[in-house]
């Protein structure tokens, strides 16, 4: 397999661990010593901190999760991708709303193969073109 494919895999199983709140499976995917920066939560280093961000996460009752890789490149041990995503939550009227935002990630490649090193996540009004719905 190729390195781009698998760092595609690496979203993929974040997704899959988002979607059944396994907030240690989600942590996962981030090195060991892997930073979160977000705009829902203070910055988080090193995954049992991950972890715990997204119990919080999971608290907030965010659903419908779809993410889209946007745009990656590796060189050697070093990757990066630029991931789409959006995701249904509570709005202050308590209807459903549909939220958009982007992470820029840093990603790096070992042994035990490709994981996210750095997470940076901000939020949209609308989803730019080729971003999930």
């Amino acid at each position: 397999m190729s390195d781009l494919a698998q760092i595609h895999g690496v979203f993929d199983a974040y997704l899959a661990a988002y979607t059944a709140q396994d907030a240690t499976g989600a942590a996962a995917v981030f090195a060991p010593d892997g930073h979160l920066y977000s705009a829902f939560s203070p910055p988080a280093f090193g995954r049992a901190a991950i972890a715990a961000t997204h119990s919080q996460w999971f608290l907030d009752g965010e659903r419908d999760k779809a993410m889209n890789v946007i745009e990656a490149t590796c060189d050697g041990a070093l990757g990066q991708a630029l991931i789409g995503f959006a995701a249904t939550i509570d709005g202050e009227d308590g209807q459903p709303a549909r939220i958009y935002g982007m992470s820029l990630n840093t990603l790096v490649n070992t042994d035990q193969g490709w994981h996210i090193r750095h997470c940076c996540l901000t939020l949209f009004d609308t989803p730019p073109n080729g971003f999930p719905t």
